[in-house]
């Protein structure tokens, strides 16, 4: 259990702060392996949660000023985010909340962002040299990956009975012909796919880049060369395919013009998290900080670099 100041921190607030260090990452360097990242960020997490309880405390100490109409607009903005007031009590119910405890958390949320905005405010933007060496010096960041745009039709079966097996190759064959023919792939999928893509969508996935999908279905898709395409049938765990490319995109480097935004803005967050690790740093030095569990340590060569996500 990890407690500061006697207040005790949960793994899912931990597991919230890991969620959106990987999505900062994600987005800002899509190149990176986030399975070796992995440890690092659990850590980065675990420091970012007692980070939030000490501004919070601090927030409360300074008696940071709310207008309760802007606790009431974030309220609505978690209604719409559920999809509507059903949805949404719903998940307070299933959750086991309190709407005046929801109610007094967004305030408080509220309290940190304004103590974050007054401690950051005069952190300097990166000139235009810093943000050209950067780009330069990590120009593999800024390459967006091959990917291609694809749609399918999933039989599924008995992996244990080579009958249903054989009988779902056949058909899937059976649907490539037809297609060769002219019949059309969305109305297939949405009669005889067992994937609920094919229902809503006519089997589509979207774009698939490499790694992201399973093995087999990467494989079989990356080997397809032109749109229209028709692979073979494709066993995975999920059951058999019949893939069909739609479009492609080839690896792109990005220009210093068109990836100039984002590094300005990695390199301002960058500033920002050190002047809130340093205001941090001085609030644990008064902070009594429990943690039970140990969390792997990690060369100074692995770090990120990036720390406290203050947007």
């Amino acid at each position: 259990m990890l407690r500061v100041n006697g207040e005790s921190i949960s793994e899912e607030a931990i597991k919230l702060e890991f969620n959106r260090l990987t999505a900062f990452y994600k987005e800002h360097k899509p190149q990176a392996d986030l399975s070796e990242l992995r440890p690092v960020l659990m850590r980065k997490a675990r420091e970012q949660a007692i980070g939030a309880v000490l501004l919070m405390h601090e927030a409360r100490r300074r008696e940071i000023t709310v207008l309760p109409e802007k606790v009431d607009a974030k309220f609505r903005d978690m209604i719409d985010t559920c999809g509507g007031k059903n949805a949404f009590m719903q998940m307070v119910s299933r959750k086991s909340l309190d709407l005046d405890t929801l109610r007094d958390a967004i305030a408080g949320g509220l309290q940190v962002d304004e103590l974050v905005r007054s401690i950051t405010a005069d952190v300097s933007k990166p000139a235009e040299n810093e943000i050209q060496e950067y780009y330069d010096d990590n120009r593999a960041a800024f390459v967006t990956p091959e990917k291609i745009r694809a749609r399918h039709i999933l039989l599924k079966y008995d992996d244990s009975k080579p009958a249903e097996r054989a009988v779902a190759e056949t058909r899937l064959k059976g649907f490539s012909e037809e297609i060769e023919k002219g019949a059309d792939f969305t109305e297939l999928a949405k009669i005889h796919s067992e994937c609920p893509s094919g229902r809503q969508a006519g089997g589509m996935i979207g774009w698939i880049g490499r790694g992201t999908i399973l093995p087999a279905i990467e494989q079989a898709v990356f080997a397809l060369t032109e749109n229209g395409e028709l692979s073979d049938p494709v066993e995975t765990p999920l059951g058999m395919h019949l893939f069909q490319r739609l479009d492609h995109k080839p690896s792109q480097q990005a220009t210093y013009e068109e990836a100039r935004h984002r590094v300005a803005e990695l390199l301002q967050h960058a500033r920002r998290g050190e002047r809130l690790r340093a205001f941090v740093a001085q609030l644990q030095q008064d902070a009594i900080i429990e943690d039970d569990e140990t969390t792997p340590d990690t060369d100074d060569d692995d770090d990120p670099g990036f720390d406290f996500d203050d947007n």
